[in-house]
């Protein structure tokens, strides 16, 4: 996860031209690989995730930025984003690897809803590392394998692939089905919550898996 949310990065501030003063809402932070990776272009991110110890443990590696606890009810992270917020808008509104975990693609478009409200006017949602029908976990991995080899982490991916093969994961796994969207899906959340929705190439690392970018 941090070969492939640093690969991200990068080509999310070359993509966007990020700068240092642009306003970034990591939703599904996670333990703050995005905040770690864009730290080193001098970007500052606000993070939220569900997990209280990712929060804890991204309030500790970047103390100057703001990281807080959110639900996995949409309903219920109005009130919170409101609370922590307090009315700031965002350039960028990121919400990476999350839409494979959803329920369903529903689940997907209340959170674009809620999330729309905290753009500003140019503003833009980028999701991404969105699994479809079309995804292929080997070619997935072998783009992992070869971006291991040039950032010269071939042994933590030799290691990951063992952890896949014997631990209780690889059987955990299996009984977990991945929500896939489609690009008819993501079209349809775009129009139902006023948006236009974009495809954008080369974003992720997983060349099988798809990013998109919304906006007004």
């Amino acid at each position: 996860m941090k070969v492939s949310t640093s690969y991200f990065a990068r080509q999310f501030v070359e993509k966007f031209k990020i700068k240092s003063s642009d306003e970034i809402f990591d939703y599904g932070c996670g333990p703050g690989f995005l905040a770690d990776s864009l730290a080193t272009f001098k970007v500052k991110t606000t993070g939220a995730d569900i997990n209280p110890s990712f929060v804890e443990q991204c309030r500790k590696n970047h103390p100057q930025s703001k990281t807080f606890l959110i639900t996995t009810e949409t309903d219920s992270n109005q009130k919170i984003l409101n609370e922590n917020l307090n009315g700031e808008k965002f350039d960028f509104i990121i919400v990476l690897s999350i839409s494979q975990y959803l329920e369903n693609v529903n689940s997907l478009e209340r959170i674009i809803r809620l999330l729309k409200g905290y753009l500003n006017d140019k503003g833009k949602i980028i999701i991404a590392d969105v699994v479809d029908p079309k995804t292929s976990a080997l070619r997935d991995l072998i783009a992992i394998k070869f971006q291991c080899i040039r950032s010269g982490k071939l042994i933590a991916f030799v290691r990951f692939f063992f952890y896949l093969l014997f631990s209780n994961y690889r059987r955990i796994s299996r009984s977990v089905h991945l929500l896939h969207i489609s690009e008819e899906n993501m079209k349809d959340i775009a129009s139902n919550t006023s948006l236009r929705c974009e495809k954008v190439k080369g974003l992720t690392l997983h060349p099988t898996r798809t990013n998109y970018c919304l906006y007004r």
